[in-house]
């Protein structure tokens, strides 16, 4: 796999979206599986010509070896993503989601008093209590991995 991915990486960065050396890494990594060998591990058992009890063996221990390199893969593929980080946070995310929350508020502050305080159900209605209790989506804070925490709103 990591042949494959070395020798037709020229190829895909001149293609499509291209590939850094980062998304190969964890392309071949996240490949070690124990795919094949376990293809050829169940192909040894169907075969005619090997003993059953051979056959029976070498499926057991393929297995087990595939098994064993999916707990570990699965376990350290998370680490290793996270060391390499193939793909940064863009430095105005946060600026364009607030921008997006400032313009959503707005305009549906302005769309519900427009709608409302015209409508002869809403007449008596205080729409600045209204308002208060309405989250402010414009006040959230964000911590530095993106989650908001609305203690301003």
């Amino acid at each position: 796999r990591g042949i494959i991915v070395v020798v037709f990486a020229p190829l895909l960065m001149r293609l499509g979206y291209g590939i850094t050396w980062k998304e190969g890494t964890i392309l071949v990594y996240g490949g070690l599986r124990g795919a094949v060998g376990l293809a050829m591990g169940l192909m040894v058992e169907h075969h005619a010509y090997v003993d059953r009890n051979v056959s029976a063996m070498v499926a057991f221990h393929v297995s087990g070896i595939v098994l064993l390199t999916l707990l570990i893969n699965g376990t350290t593929v998370n680490s290793i993503y996270r060391r390499l980080d193939p793909y940064p946070a863009n430095a105005y995310r946060m600026t364009y989601v607030r921008n997006v929350l400032c313009m959503v508020e707005n305009e549906c502050r302005k769309e519900i008093v427009e709608r409302m305080s015209n409508d002869w159900f809403f007449q008596t209605v205080d729409f600045e209590t209204i308002a208060r209790c309405v989250p402010r989506f414009s006040h959230i804070d964000f911590n530095g991995a993106g989650v908001p925490h609305p203690e301003g709103v």
